[in-house]
C-alpha cells in the first residue's frame, strides 16, 4: 500500500507545519543521484513538491527534515492565529519528477491535493505585512524559451516598495528585470516579468525559483517555481 497524507498541523510559534504520513517516508534514491549530479541540495526536491499556503500566498520554506512518518517543513515568515493553512501537492513538479517520497518498499506517496492544516499557532497580534501578488507560481518554460508573469502587492504601501528579483540556482535562466519598483499610487498595476531559459547538451529537465525579496518592513518573501523543459 501506498504511503498516504494523514494529517498536518503548525507548531506553537508559527514558524513551522508538521505533515503526518500513514508509514515511514525518504526521497527515493535516484534523486539523491541526480541532486548529486546537477549539485542541487537533497532537500530541495521535498521542499518544490510540497507548497504550504497562507492565506492564498505561497509560503516560503526551507529545506525540511524527514523523521520517520513526519516531515517537518520550516517557514520562512510566522502563521499567525486565524490565517488558514493549506497543504497540496504541486502537480507540474509531481509529474516531472514522480514519487519523489517513497516508503521502505519503494510504493510512492500518494498524490494529494489542498488540504487544510490545522492551526495551532499561539502568536500574538497580526504584525503588518507586505506580500507581493504573482500571477503564477509555477511555471513551465521550453529551453531556449520564454515565460512571463505579473507581479502586484497586495496591498497599499505607504512609500517607494523596491522588490529585487534572484534566480536559485543561477544560471540556466535570465530575467527581464533584476528590480521592480512600485509606488503608493502604482502598487496594483501589474508589473511583467519574462523569463528566459538557456540551453546545454544534457537532457534533463532543471528547476530553479524566482525569489522576490525587499528591504521594506514587513516585506513578505514572494516565490515562483520554473520548470525548463528540455526539447
Amino acid at each position: 500500500m501506498p504511503p498516504v497524507l494523514i494529517d498536518a498541523w503548525t507548531s506553537a510559534d508559527g514558524q513551522e507545519v508538521t505533515l503526518a504520513f500513514s508509514e515511514s517516508v525518504h526521497v527515493r534514491p535516484d534523486v539523491r543521484t541526480l541532486s548529486s549530479f546537477l549539485g542541487v541540495a537533497l532537500s530541495s526536491y521535498p521542499r518544490v513538491l510540497i507548497d504550504i499556503f497562507v492565506d492564498g500566498h505561497r509560503a516560503y520554506t526551507h529545506g525540511p527534515t524527514i523523521s520517520g512518518s513526519e516531515m517537518v517543513i520550516k517557514m520562512d515568515t510566522f502563521i499567525r492565529p486565524g490565517q488558514r493553512v493549506t497543504v497540496s501537492q504541486d502537480d507540474v513538479f509531481a509529474r516531472d519528477l514522480p514519487g519523489i517520497l517513497v516508503d521502505d518498499d519503494g510504493n510512492a506517496l500518494m498524490h494529494f491535493d489542498e488540504q487544510v492544516v490545522s492551526n495551532r499557532s499561539t502568536l500574538g497580534a497580526e504584525a503588518q505585512e507586505l506580500l507581493p501578488a504573482l500571477s503564477a507560481y509555477s511555471l513551465t518554460v521550453a529551453e531556449g524559451g520564454t515565460g512571463s508573469y505579473t507581479v502586484v502587492l497586495g496591498s497599499q504601501p505607504d512609500g517607494d516598495v523596491v522588490v529585487t528579483l534572484s534566480i536559485s540556482p543561477s544560471g540556466h535562466m535570465t530575467a527581464s528585470a533584476e528590480q521592480l519598483t512600485f509606488t503608493s499610487e502604482d502598487w496594483d498595476s501589474p508589473k511583467m516579468v519574462t523569463l528566459t531559459a538557456g540551453t546545454d547538451d544534457d537532457a534533463l529537465n532543471f528547476w530553479q525559483e524566482i525569489l522576490h525579496t525587499s528591504d521594506t518592513e514587513g516585506f513578505v518573501v514572494g516565490h515562483l517555481k520554473v520548470l525548463t523543459e528540455d526539447g
